[in-house]
């Protein structure tokens, strides 16, 4: 069995500066254990001295408003919520450990659980890690939940599952090991069947800063996506035409070595994919799937795809390519756009590696995007300490098409004005100013852009 990652969040740059090894040791030092804002009460959980010997009891025995920090130790509990407001927070980074039992989820969010925050836990489950799920589809389930600083990893099902709701946001968490279990409708990250609370501007969905890697459904599966942004195209979504009508950020992440696609956009709309890296995923040949790629995008409307790294093993997965523009007759993809996406095959590095739909305009994604050069990355590869960085040389350093890209990198590091491809920039070591709602979670309006680029 692969050992697991030690995960350590920097405290300050020279902490960053002496990162040596690969990306899951540090992810983004800004705002790393951010306040949630005044709480109305602190309740401690610990298994000894604490306020509540369980997260469960801290739950029942909050009010809308409280924060619940909890101590180090291992949780054999499934955690549950339906009220709303709360923050649940680990004193320390990953010491407090919540292992869902077997068929269990680590947490699920209840109908009502509104304004949630889930920061810093290190999450096992049976079932789902973090999930918000009902069999009734027709209303919003809940809205505004905020997961971020974890490490979710060994989760039967879906790593972070959040369906029929809105103002999602998920940021900075490692999700290995996922959806190993469950046939079906299990990634690493997945945001599945939103409903619109209201929709008001910006984004409303946002996943970014994510490291996710070795997630993979059971023989016959047909998901274990790194990143899953699933069916926003459905008769509940809130959208006069069907469509979930509201937009959704995909940034920063790091998706590799996953059973199906590093970041796949299924029956969706209004989604901005931009400076993420994917690497060597759709290993899994036990599905008999043709239409595979690093980057995939099927039957999907107004998607931006800006860039991003892609980087395929054909050697492995035939089917596989670095870009995947097709349909599968539900429906057709509608304006969307790859711009200044490298893309390279490791075992055929002449490769254009792209697969695309008769409908689809090659000649102008083939003039907008770079296709062929092998991005080189300081130590590529598919275990926990595999370094996604650029080397010096690297041909997507300053490649980036500067209006399309986000003011940080995965680490929290400004930009340059021209921008690198993919999830990191070269030699960046000033921190980038954060939103002032970094620290609460999603605010009314969601999460601001932080660039020019504005959703549909």
């Amino acid at each position: 069995m692969m050992a697991r990652p030690v995960l350590l969040l920097p405290l300050g740059l020279a902490a960053l500066a002496a990162v040596a090894a690969g990306p899951l040791q540090g992810i983004r030092p800004a705002q790393a254990q951010a306040g949630a804002g005044a709480a109305t009460r602190v309740l401690r959980v610990a298994p000894q001295g604490g306020d509540y010997p369980t997260i469960q009891a801290a739950v029942d025995a909050a009010s809308p408003g409280d924060m619940i920090v909890v101590a180090d130790g291992t949780y054999n509990e499934a955690v549950t919520i339906a009220k709303p407001n709360l923050t649940l927070r680990s004193e320390n980074l990953h010491g407090a450990k919540i292992a869902g039992g077997p068929d269990r989820d680590a947490v699920r969010l209840r109908e009502g659980a509104n304004y949630i925050t889930i920061d810093g836990f290190d999450i096992t489950a049976g079932h789902n890690g973090v999930h918000a799920h009902e069999a009734r589809m027709d209303h919003v389930l809940n809205h505004h939940t905020t997961v971020r600083n974890c490490h979710i990893h060994d989760c039967g099902a879906g790593g972070v599952q959040l369906n029929q709701g809105d103002y999602r946001l998920v940021e900075n968490n490692v999700v290995d090991h996922c959806a190993a279990v469950a046939p079906w409708c299990s990634s690493g990250i997945s945001i599945c069947v939103p409903i619109a609370e209201d929709r008001e501007p910006g984004f409303h969905i946002v996943i970014r800063g994510n490291i996710l890697y070795r997630n993979s459904n059971p023989p016959g599966g047909t998901d274990g996506n790194g990143i899953i942004i699933d069916s926003f195209r459905h008769a509940y979504s809130g959208g006069t035409d069907g469509d979930y009508p509201n937009s959704t950020l995909v940034e920063n992440n790091v998706s590799y070595d996953n059973g199906a696609r590093g970041i796949h956009v299924f029956r969706s709309a209004h989604v901005v994919v931009r400076n993420n890296t994917v690497y060597h995923n759709n290993w899994d040949l036990t599905s008999d799937a043709t239409w595979r790629g690093e980057l995939s995008c099927v039957d999907s409307s107004d998607v931006k795809w800006h860039n991003n790294i892609a980087v395929t093993d054909s050697g492995v997965n035939p089917h596989n390519t670095a870009l995947l523009d097709g349909d599968v007759g539900r429906y057709h993809n509608q304006d969307v756009e790859w711009v200044g996406n490298l893309l390279f095959d490791s075992a055929a590095p002449a490769s254009q590696s792209i697969k695309l739909a008769s409908d689809a305009d090659k000649a102008a994604i083939l003039a907008s995007n770079t296709l062929g050069p092998d991005p080189q990355f300081v130590a590529p590869g598919g275990g926990p300490d595999a370094d996604f960085r650029l080397a010096a040389g690297s041909p997507a350093i300053g490649a980036g098409r500067a209006a399309n890209a986000p003011a940080d990198d995965l680490l929290g590091m400004l930009r340059d004005a021209q921008p690198d491809v993919g999830a990191y920039e070269y030699g960046a070591t000033v921190p980038a100013p954060q939103p002032a709602s970094a620290g609460e979670g999603l605010s009314k309006n969601g999460v601001p852009p932080r660039t020019a680029i504005q959703p549909s």
